[in-house]
């Protein structure tokens, strides 16, 4: 090879050497600062209300378990648990035969009763009624007479005692009608009985008869629950029993057929002595409930209010707030679009918002989405 075309070769590396030399120095040029996207909202005042959850269990306002007040042999029974019934509707009928028949015989006793107590004519006077009136007549004329001294002692006596056992008479014969009478009413309510009825509408929750079973007074044999209005009851502590009155509004939550349902109600009893036990207190929220899907037995959750916020608090996402090194912090967008960090001091909070005693003010741009992707003075893109 000569020595010009060496030459050549030379200048040729020399200048390939150089564009590779621009080249990267234009790359690393074009390296770009990154940016993050987030999203922001002004820092604002609002209210948070700081709250504690209790379970609570459904109780129906009104329950009654019924038990019949005659001994009989269940005949039908016409409702079937979970019906509807109204008040005074049959729930169990017993078989009425023997007190139809009771009835029956009071009836002719009544009427045999009245036969001799009345005169032959059957409408007249009563024939005790009578006697007395005619012995209290002879009495007192001889009374008038003996006074004048114109009948003996003896005379006199023994009209005294005739009026006397006439008094007897009638009195006896009043008291054996009114027995009679009395056995006839009794004998009508027995078999009035014979219906056992729903003393509440409601719903039936319990039957314990079947047909052609003997029941007896006293033992419950079926149930109705009033759920027009439930109470949900709660037990809770000594921090929250403190705050609330007769009339305190409470939310309550259900899982209702998979659906989240929140049920507004009020106090209306509340216990003022702890359990012995569990050292909780009892409360009774009254919460209507006119569809009847709150049942008895059903479990909920209840919230209670303890303290909010003074007005004109600035509040922000509970979210929003970061931790590091044991330090509360949130991230604000400034003028130039750079994320600023800044140290906060917290308040009360619902779990959803929280309060800011300090470090910041209204109007500052808080950023709500993105903050855990954020560095102090890291471009920033808001969307």
């Amino acid at each position: 090879m000569n020595k010009q075309l060496r030459t050549i070769l030379v200048l040729l590396s020399g200048l390939t050497l150089v564009f590779a030399a621009g080249c990267q120095k234009k790359t690393v040029t074009a390296t770009t600062e990154p940016v993050i996207p987030v999203k922001v909202q002004a820092v604002t005042t609002g209210k948070v209300t700081e709250a504690v959850d209790y379970a609570v269990i459904v109780e129906p306002l009104a329950q009654a378990s019924i038990s019949p007040k005659i001994s009989g042999r269940v005949q039908s029974i016409p409702v079937g648990l979970g019906t509807y019934v109204h008040k005074g509707e049959t729930l169990i009928q017993l078989d009425p035969t023997d007190y139809q028949i009771q009835l029956q015989q009071a009836k002719a006793n009544l009427a045999k009763a009245q036969a001799d107590f009345e005169t032959s004519e059957g409408n007249g006077p009563a024939r005790a009624q009578v006697a007395y009136d005619l012995a209290r007549k002879n009495y007192e004329r001889y009374k008038s007479l003996y006074d004048q001294g114109l009948v003996s002692k003896a005379q006199y006596e023994s009209a005294l005692l005739e009026l006397e056992q006439a008094r007897a008479n009638l009195k006896s014969a009043q008291a054996n009608l009114a027995g009679v009478k009395a056995a006839v009413e009794q004998a009508e309510t027995q078999l009035a009985e014979t219906r056992v009825v729903a003393p509440v509408s409601g719903f039936v929750t319990m039957i314990g008869a079947n047909a052609g079973e003997m029941v007896s007074p006293g033992v419950p044999i079926v149930a109705v629950a009033d759920l027009s209005q439930v109470y949900a009851v709660a037990n809770v502590g000594q921090s929250v029993i403190a705050t609330l009155a007769k009339g305190t509004q409470v939310s309550v939550n259900f899982d209702i057929n998979g659906k989240n349902t929140t049920v507004m109600g009020k106090v209306v009893e509340l216990s003022y002595a702890a359990d012995t036990i569990t050292k909780t207190y009892k409360v009774k929220i009254l919460l209507n409930n006119p569809e009847q899907l709150l049942k008895g037995g059903m479990i909920g959750k209840a919230t209670f209010a303890l303290r909010s916020t003074a007005p004109g608090a600035l509040v922000v996402p509970r979210e929003t707030v970061l931790q590091e090194d044991g330090k509360l912090f949130v991230y604000l967008v400034d003028a130039n679009g750079r994320a600023v960090k800044r140290t906060v001091t917290l308040g009360l909070t619902d779990g959803k918002m929280v309060e800011v005693r300090s470090g910041l003010k209204p109007g500052d741009k808080l950023v709500v989405s993105g903050q855990h992707r954020l560095q102090p003075s890291v471009k920033v893109k808001v969307n």
